[in-house]
């Protein structure tokens, strides 16, 4: 999604970090602590890392689908004001 927002912007995609662009930059920004952000990132990862290992390809492709809907919407909650 960065490197997206980043064409779209006309900058470089793989060319540096600009603070909020990241999504644990805009959950720090919008009052979520370091180990808040850790624990969703983790969670996150564990639980659509092993749900994956048990599923078949029509499986991982519905989980993958399900993943990015779930990093779009919290990137567009994260971009609205606290």
């Amino acid at each position: 999604l960065v490197t997206h927002g980043r064409i779209v912007a006309g900058k470089h995609p793989f060319r540096g970090s600009q603070h909020g662009e990241h999504l644990h930059h805009r959950l720090l920004d919008k009052g979520w602590s370091r180990p808040q952000v850790l624990t969703l990132t983790i969670s996150l990862g564990l639980l659509f890392g092993i749900t994956a290992l048990f599923l078949s390809t029509l499986g991982k492709f519905i989980l993958a689908i399900t993943l990015f809907v779930l990093m779009v919407s919290l990137r567009r909650w994260s971009r609205s004001k606290k």
